[in-house]
């Protein structure tokens, strides 16, 4: 394949639920990735919103405000995908792709965090004798895998206490594949799609570009791969062999107490995770036809060493 067809192919109401900023949290999967950024597009967000409330004519893209959980103390506390609708409705929203029903409890979880922040934000005191106010909430799970899912909503009764009434309960509703084209389905078929392609090729850029080719090609969230084609692909370079790497750097120092050796061996591990998966990429671009130099602009790498890695391939 030659670079010109690889190209062709290739608000006010969420400040009240954000939390404060921390920095140096880990790169997410590629599946994660594009599930963030596409459903904080208002566009893509208000056809998720729709696909789940299509009674809902009136709400326009502005209404919507992003409310995840991106960085907060406790770091497990951190969510895929959490929005309001006017101060009226609270959605949150998690993508897995393994089944679990411990996603009531995470869910339960977020939502809890959700409405500590609401309430810090619009400075609601719960100890006063007035009740607070709050949005509705409602919780999904978007699930990608491949196990029958035959459960349309899950209950915290029925999952965790045998169906004996509790003190709280918990209602997370299930979103599996369907034959349907709205955003929620192009998103699992996408999922569905990339693992298929991990499983042929390994976690590389090359199971990425395939994986967007098919989606295209079959008309999956093609507007949104075209626009964010390159940018998938460069996450994938980084993440390729990176925990393999950091271990291997970093583990043994830190095992014997060295902080510093840590945090040199996490930075030559991602340097060597970076440098080890873009060299095998350039090996398979290589043995699809593409000219060094052109395999060089794609990785950001320079043409000679581009060539010092398909000539020690062939030594």
């Amino acid at each position: 394949m030659d670079r010109e067809a690889a190209q062709a192919e290739s608000g006010a109401n969420a400040a009240l639920f954000q939390t404060d900023d921390f920095s140096g949290l880990p790169y997410k999967a590629v599946k994660d990735s594009v599930f963030k950024r596409l459903f904080t597009d208002p566009e893509y967000l208000l056809q998720l919103y729709q696909t789940l409330h299509p009674e809902d004519t009136k709400t326009v893209a502005e209404d919507l405000s992003i409310v995840t959980l991106e960085t907060v103390i406790v770091k497990d506390i951190r969510n895929d995908l959490g929005f309001a609708v006017g101060s009226r409705l609270l959605i949150l929203a998690e993508a897995q792709s393994t089944w679990s029903v411990n996603i009531i409890l995470r869910s339960l979880f977020y939502l809890a965090r959700t409405y500590q922040n609401y309430l810090r934000k619009t400075k609601q005191n719960l100890y006063n004798s007035k009740a607070v106010k709050v949005p509705q909430a409602e919780l999904y799970v978007i699930y990608t895998g491949t196990s029958k899912v035959e459960k349309t909503e899950l209950y915290l009764s029925e999952e965790f206490f045998g169906g004996k009434p509790s003190a709280l309960e918990v209602k997370v509703k299930v979103i599996v594949e369907k034959d349907s084209r709205d955003i929620i389905n192009q998103y699992i078929l996408f999922s569905k799609i990339i693992d298929g392609q991990m499983k042929l090729h390994g976690r590389t850029p090359l199971a990425v570009q395939e994986a967007i080719r098919i989606c295209k090609s079959r008309d999956i969230l093609k507007a949104f791969l075209e626009q964010h084609e390159k940018e998938a692909v460069d996450v994938m370079v980084e993440l390729y062999t990176q925990k393999d790497a950091v271990t291997e750097w970093g583990e043994c120092k830190f095992e014997e107490g060295r902080e510093e050796g840590r945090e040199e061996g996490l930075e030559k591990g991602m340097v060597k995770g970076r440098e080890e998966g873009a060299k095998q990429t350039a090996q398979r671009l290589h043995a699809q036809g593409w000219r060094d130099s052109d395999i060089a602009s794609l990785l950001d790498y320079s043409t000679e060493d581009v060539r010092k890695w398909l000539e020690a391939k062939l030594a």
